[in-house]
């Protein structure tokens, strides 16, 4: 499973339990990049919803 399928899977799951620095760290990626995918406020974004469906 990629990174970013795996990073979406995730947040899909555990929703707004997750701790934004925690998840970073845990994936080795940035907040930026994490707010590629998910909004401030823990709304998947549409490129999120994009990885999922792949």
């Amino acid at each position: 499973m990629s990174l970013k399928r795996s990073f979406v899977k995730h947040h899909v799951e555990r929703k707004k339990e997750t701790v934004v620095s925690e998840l970073c760290a845990e994936l080795g990626i940035t907040r930026a990049t994490l707010y590629q995918y998910i909004s401030p406020t823990g709304e998947l974004r549409n490129y999120g919803k994009r990885v999922l469906a792949t």
